[in-house]
């Protein structure tokens, strides 16, 4: 699983610690792992929260069937 499939699913579990322990195991990013992973988090939720504009309703959609992939759901 690549670096940004792995990120992309701690953002959509909301879960700062897991992705910032990610993160530092991984050496992916220099620098504050914890703010690093926070400002990936904010932004997942906002292209969460524009789902209505037409721009972000398909990446939406492209999102949901790429992490649906990921977690084995069908």
């Amino acid at each position: 699983m690549s670096y940004m499939k792995q990120i992309s699913l701690y953002c959509e579990d909301g879960d700062l610690q897991g992705l910032t322990e990610y993160l530092e195991s991984k050496n992916v990013f220099k620098g504050n792992s914890l703010a690093i992973a926070a400002n990936f988090i904010i932004a997942h939720q906002r292209m969460r929260d524009k789902s209505e504009e037409e721009s972000y309703r398909v990446l939406n959609e492209i999102h949901d069937k790429y992490q649906k992939g990921y977690r084995g759901e069908e």
